[in-house]
Parts: C-alpha cells; sequence; structure tokens
C-alpha cells in the first residue's frame, strides 16, 4: 500500500551522538510536522533490500496531508532521522532517487565527546569489552573490512563499523563534502550540538524557518 502513503520532506542525517533523538522529538511536536512510525527507519543503509513501498508504509496517508491543506489551509510535513545516513556510501544516491528536493539537517558535536558518547553506549549494551584508550587503538583492525564489503555488496550492512569506528565517525568533514557534491547546499542545515542545547529555543526557530514552518515553542 505504499503508494498511498507521503514521502518525507526532510531528513536528521547525522551525527550519531549528536543530540538527534531530540531535534527529532522537538520536531515531531510541532503541529504541522506528522511523524513516522519510528524515528529511525534504518531503510537507506540497513533495510534496503525491503523496497521503496515498505518504506512509504511508515510515513502518513496522502489522504492526511490532502485533508490538512485543503481544508483547514496548514502546511504538511514529515520526516525522518537515522544519523547513520550520513555515513553510508549508498545512501545518497538512494535518497537522491526517491526525494531529490529533501531538506537535510545535520548536527556536529565536539568529535572527543561524540566517540566517548558512542563508546559508553556500547559498553553499557554489552557490545564493547575493551578500554576507550584501547578501543581506539584497535579501531582500524575492526573495521577495516567493513566498506570493502558495501562496496562489493550493496545490501552488506556493516555493524562492526557503527558500532567499533569511535574516531572515523567523528571526521565529519569528508562526509559532508560528499552529501554536498550531489545535493545543493541550500538543502542542507547544520547544527553545533553544543549550541543546540545551550539555546534550545533558538535553535528549534531556525529549524522551523529552515523547514519553513511557522514558529511554535
Amino acid at each position: 500500500t505504499g503508494f498511498l502513503h507521503v514521502k518525507p520532506d526532510f531528513y536528521i542525517i547525522g551525527f550519531a551522538k549528536c543530540g538527534t533523538t531530540s531535534l527529532f522529538e522537538y520536531l515531531i511536536s510541532h503541529p504541522n510536522v506528522h511523524p513516522p512510525k519510528g524515528k529511525e527507519i534504518d531503510f537507506f543503509d540497513r533495510l534496503y533490500s525491503r523496497g521503496i513501498n515498505w518504506y512509504k508504509v511508515g510515513f502518513p496517508f496522502k489522504i492526511q496531508k490532502f485533508i490538512e491543506k485543503v481544508f483547514f489551509g496548514k502546511k504538511f510535513l514529515t520526516g525522518e532521522a537515522t544519523p547513520r545516513y550520513i555515513e553510508h556510501p549508498h545512501a545518497i544516491n538512494r535518497i537522491k532517487q526517491i526525494t531529490p528536493n529533501a531538506k537535510f539537517i545535520i548536527l556536529l558535536r565536539n568529535p572527543i565527546s561524540r566517540s566517548f558518547s558512542q563508546y559508553s553506549r556500547a559498553k553499557s549494551n554489552s557490545r564493547e569489552n575493551l578500554s576507550f584508550k584501547e578501543a581506539f587503538s584497535n579501531e582500524s583492525k575492526r573495521t577495516k573490512d567493513d566498506f570493502k564489503k558495501i562496496y562489493s555488496n550493496p545490501l552488506h550492512y556493516a555493524d562492526s563499523y557503527f558500532t567499533y569506528s569511535y574516531f572515523e565517525r567523528g571526521l565529519y568533514v569528508d562526509k559532508i563534502k560528499r552529501w554536498m557534491e550531489v545535493f545543493p547546499k541550500e538543502q542542507f542545515l547544520i547544527i553545533q550540538s553544543e549550541e543546540f542545547l545551550r539555546n534550545i529555543s533558538v535553535t528549534y526557530q531556525k529549524v522551523l524557518k529552515f523547514l519553513e514552518l511557522p514558529n511554535w515553542e
């Protein structure tokens, strides 16, 4: 029934442990933003083999958008937040094919704080038994073959990379540059996570302006 559903208008594409969940929760509380069935749908990286119709079923119905716009004169947006998309080598072109005019929000956090937060998460989930120092020293050894596997098999999901690449995932510039070579820069909003947490309301209004939504507290 995918044809009955709308496609996303925006994506929060990264980075992990930078406040993407908080921003997503704030956005879906806006009266003109209608949430998908879950924050991280994981379609363009991990679940792409399920097909576009499976993906679209997770979003609101077209009739709902029609009623909101035509009968109530309200803007209607929907979107998702999967922070691994910005790092996955195939996600860019997959999204380009399906939603070429979508808008993208990127959050950047101090890379050291980000990496330790990722490490702490892995530790608490019993997926990490090394010290933080040991994990950094062994990162390339643990993740070295992941991208080779992804390129040789686009449906491969590099779980070890997304779990153990504490350092590499904090090298933001190359990943952002790759996206901006595919999509116009005007479709991106980059937010500093620390500033977001210091001035939530101010940053939130910037996001609403970027998405062309009315101000809302």
